[in-house]
C-alpha cells in the first residue's frame, strides 16, 4: 500500500532535483527519503527515481504517478485541516440542561455571551431530578442545578461539580399575613403552625433542607399544596392557601398579593452549581462557568 510519505518524497525530489536538496526541503535525513523511495519502488514494481550526474530525476513510472501523487497529497492535506477544524468546532459545542428559574436568570445574557464567544449552546430545560438523569444517561454534556446541605446525593458518574453561587432562602408569605413587612430574619420554629406550598418532588432539594431544618426545631411541615412552578406557588400563597421557601431571587420578583421575608437560619440557602462530564473540553467548561458567575453575581 502507497505511504503518503513515499509520495512526499516522491513530490520533493521533483521539485529539488536531488535527494539531498528533497531531504533539505522536508526537513527530513537523505537516508529516510531514500528509504521512502526505495519503499515506493517495491510498491510500484520499478523505480520511481534515478540517479543523474547532477542529482536525481523521475523515471517514467514516477513521472505517471507525479500528478497523483500531489492530489493525494492535496487530498490529505485538505482532509486533515477539514477534521481538525471540525474537531476544534465540535469543542465549542454543548448540550446544556437547566432548571427554568436558573433559565430566567442565565440563558439570555449566556445565549448571548455564547455567540460572541462562537460556543453552540443547544438549551433543555428540565427540573433538576430530570438533569441528573439526562447527566447519568448522557443525554446533556452539562446541567445548571442546584442542591442543599441536606441534599447528599453524589453526582452522576463521570461528571464533576462547580458551584456557580450560593443564594439564600426566603419565606413567600400573603401580604396580608402576620410576618409580612418583617425585616428581621423569622426563626424557622416559630413557622410550627403554618400550611405550607411544598414541592412536587419529595426529594427536591429545598423541601429536602425544610424538612430537615423543621425537624431540628420540633415540627413537620404540613403541605396544603405542592408544585415546582413557581408562578403557581405565588398563586397559592396569595391566594392565602400557605406559605413557601423559595430561592431569594424568587421572592424579589414577586407577584401582586405575595410578601417575601428573610429568614434568620443562614443554613437555609441552596447551591447552585454547573455539572459537567468529564469529557467535555476542559476549556470549554471553564469558560462557561466563569461566564455563569458573571451573570448569576450581577
Amino acid at each position: 500500500m502507497l505511504d503518503l510519505r513515499q509520495l512526499a518524497a516522491l513530490c520533493a525530489v521533483a521539485d529539488a532535483g536531488s535527494v539531498s536538496r528533497a531531504a533539505a526541503a522536508l526537513g527530513w535525513s537523505q537516508p529516510t527519503v531514500t528509504h521512502h523511495l526505495r519503499g515506493l519502488a517495491r510498491e510500484l514494481g520499478t523505480p520511481a527515481v534515478s540517479a543523474t550526474p547532477t542529482g536525481s530525476r523521475l523515471t517514467p513510472a514516477g513521472a505517471e504517478l507525479l500528478p497523483h501523487a500531489r492530489a493525494v497529497l492535496e487530498r490529505s492535506e485538505r482532509a486533515l485541516a477539514e477534521v481538525r477544524a471540525f474537531a476544534r468546532d465540535r469543542r465549542r459545542r454543548v448540550v446544556l440542561g437547566i432548571y427554568p428559574s436558573a433559565g430566567l436568570l442565565l440563558l439570555p445574557h449566556l445565549l448571548s455571551w455564547s455567540r460572541a464567544q462562537g460556543v453552540r449552546i443547544t438549551v433543555r430545560e428540565a427540573e433538576v431530578a430530570v438533569l441528573r438523569r439526562d447527566l447519568a444517561e448522557l443525554r446533556v454534556d452539562a446541567a445548571v442545578v442546584y442542591t442543599s446541605a441536606a441534599d447528599t446525593r453524589p453526582v452522576p458518574p463521570g461528571c464533576d461539580r462547580r458551584v456557580l453561587a450560593e443564594e439564600p432562602l426566603s419565606l413567600l408569605v400573603p401580604a396580608g399575613h402576620r410576618l409580612a413587612g418583617t425585616l428581621a430574619g423569622v426563626e424557622l420554629e416559630d413557622l410550627a403552625e403554618e400550611d405550607w406550598i411544598l414541592s412536587a418532588q419529595p426529594d427536591e432539594p429545598i423541601e429536602l433542607l425544610l424538612r430537615a431544618a423543621a425537624g431540628a426545631v420540633g415540627f413537620r411541615p404540613r403541605a396544603r399544596a405542592r408544585s415546582d412552578d413557581y408562578l403557581l406557588v405565588a398563586a397559592y400563597v396569595a391566594a392565602g392557601l400557605g406559605i413557601s421557601l423559595v430561592p431569594a431571587s424568587i421572592a424579589d420578583r414577586t407577584a401582586e398579593g405575595v410578601v417575601g421575608v428573610p429568614v434568620a437560619d443562614d443554613a437555609l440557602h441552596r447551591s447552585v452549581e454547573l455539572i459537567a462530564h468529564s469529557g467535555v473540553d476542559e476549556q470549554l467548561v471553564a469558560e462557561l462557568t466563569a461566564a455563569a458567575r458573571r451573570i448569576l453575581r450581577g
